[in-house]
């Protein structure tokens, strides 16, 4: 996937990537009973003996299914919704509606319409609002069941490993995006400027390596900002560490010995916030980073290229994605080992609302995403010769200004089906595949956690956390000699060994059953 995708804690995203009651529907499929759906939809199923068959009903008389995701503005996306819904009513007999909130107010609004039980059909989980988080206040469909009549092509595309990491003990209520799901970390330099101040990216190893390459660019650059973020933690190709988030509450696992921790007690954190504010103290990043942190939509700066170096993770072919979002070739400087955490496969999915008045075309609906070409590449890049054109049988070239411009395949579904941009290789889809199943697998890739008896500390937890990492550590506008001991005193009060606790006995009796 692209990521940056804001993760919610950056430090932790550059630490160790670059480093969930259900209700039923109408379908008898569902496993329960809800809001019965409309004779339109059941019109729809007897003329359409398989999802790909074409309906008997005009695209104007059929139902429109919403989906919500997060991303920027795109002002055409109306031309590319017809133009989806064109092939999706040929498919399956329903439209779709692509509806797009703000990276910065998707959490609250998605998480507001299923507390409200609003209306909808389809949306975005993940990253941006946690699966788990989802699922345990009841906002989701289960569609488990219902994938073998509705999504008989997407169990064939989907790796049994991500199918596995969406089910809970209630039932499968996502399918993951699949793409890049194993990350290693690092930082990309815009090329032009690489050579213009004379460094070489395999060099680089260390983040005193990189500092004097800062000062030429905060002195010889005015107009540009050294780095969007770095960190000590970057230049680890340490995997002792890995994190899994849960209502956006972060805990660690060490893989030596299958141990949780919470942040503040990892060895070298504190040393790793002091890195970051003496990153920020000696100018490297914009002066409003604490207002204005890099969140992989693409802010202001990021889309003009004025980052001379970008915290990234890698994955073949992301600098044909970096050059299509900012104009300018960027040079990867550093790896990790890449890791497929535990919540890897259920950062970047789509979900049916347990409120759709339309269970079955929902599901035909995620199939369809995932599994056919056309509709799914119409999606992602919109129209040929409108928004995108081919520069060659396999390439395209993203239209800037064209009025959508996403350049986002791993936020809509199966992204090996997704168009290579100019630049990328031929094997770019294959080398990623390959780069997941060689990747170090978590040890505890397929765990569900059972949050009931924990949600009042994770909430809290989740306020103290925002407090600090990310208003701190994530920023460096502040010494940690100033917050360090108020930071983990807030967090115990906050419940954290209650939650440490919980997560050990599950990790311990999950592990025990391997």
């Amino acid at each position: 996937m692209k990521m940056k995708l804001k993760q919610k804690f950056g430090i932790l995203a550059c630490a160790m990537i670059l480093a969930a009651v259900p209700a039923g529907c109408g379908s008898a499929n569902s496993g329960g009973a809800a809001t019965p759906a409309p004779k339109v939809q059941t019109e729809a199923a007897a003329q359409t003996e398989t999802p790909s068959q074409a309906p008997a009903q005009t695209p104007a008389a059929m139902p429109t299914l919403t989906w919500f995701m997060p991303g920027n503005p795109e002002s055409d996306i109306d031309s590319v919704n017809a133009a989806a819904s064109a092939i999706s009513a040929a498919k399956i007999g329903a439209n779709i509606q692509m509806n797009i909130i703000d990276w910065g107010s998707y959490h609250d609004q998605i998480q507001m319409k299923m507390a409200s039980s609003a209306n909808f059909d389809l949306c975005f989980i993940g990253f941006a609002y946690p699966y788990q988080e989802a699922v345990d206040i009841g906002g989701l469909l289960e569609i488990g069941s219902m994938l073998p009549k509705d999504a008989p092509d997407l169990l064939k595309e989907i790796p049994d490993y991500c199918i596995k990491a969406v089910t809970t003990d209630k039932g499968v209520f996502a399918i993951p995006n699949v793409q890049i799901l194993a990350f290693g970390g690092g930082y990309y330099l815009r090329g032009d400027l690489a050579q213009k101040y004379g460094v070489n990216p395999a060099a680089i190893k260390t983040l005193a390596d990189i500092e004097p390459y800062l000062e030429q660019i905060k002195t010889g650059e005015p107009d540009l900002v050294p780095a969007e973020r770095l960190n000590a933690d970057n230049f680890r190709d340490d995997k002792g560490y890995h994190y899994f988030s849960v209502n956006g509450s972060a805990v660690y696992i060490s893989d030596k010995d299958n141990k949780v921790y919470t942040y503040y007690q990892i060895p070298g954190a504190e040393e790793s916030a002091k890195v970051s504010f003496d990153l920020y103290t000696k100018g490297f990043y914009r002066s409003d980073i604490a207002t204005n942190i890099y969140s992989g939509g693409g802010d202001d700066y990021y889309k003009a290229g004025r980052y001379a170096l970008i915290a990234t993770t890698f994955k073949p072919g992301v600098e044909s994605e970096i050059k299509t979002d900012t104009g300018y070739d960027y040079t990867y400087l550093f790896n990790q080992t890449p890791l497929m955490g535990h919540t890897s496969p259920i950062e970047t999915c789509n979900a049916v609302s347990r409120t759709t008045k339309y269970p079955d075309l929902a599901v035909q609906m995620i199939n369809l995403i995932n599994t056919d070409k056309d509709f799914y590449n119409t999606v992602c890049f919109g129209i040929k010769d409108k928004h995108y054109t081919f520069v060659d049988a396999n390439h395209i070239s993203i239209i800037p200004n064209s009025g959508y411009t996403p350049n986002a395949s791993w936020k809509m579904g199966y992204q090996f089906n997704a168009f290579l941009l100019q630049g990328q290789g031929d094997d770019t889809w294959e080398k990623t595949k390959q780069l997941n199943d060689n990747s170090v697998k978590s040890p505890i890739l397929g765990i569900f956690f059972n949050t009931d008896d924990i949600r009042t500390e994770l909430t809290q937890i989740d306020k103290v956390q925002k407090e600090y990492l990310d208003a701190y550590v994530n920023t460096g506008v502040k010494d940690p000699a100033e917050y360090w001991e108020q930071y983990k005193a807030d967090m115990q009060q906050a419940g954290i060994d209650k939650v440490l606790q919980a997560y050990q006995q599950q990790i311990d009796a999950f592990l025990g059953k391997k």
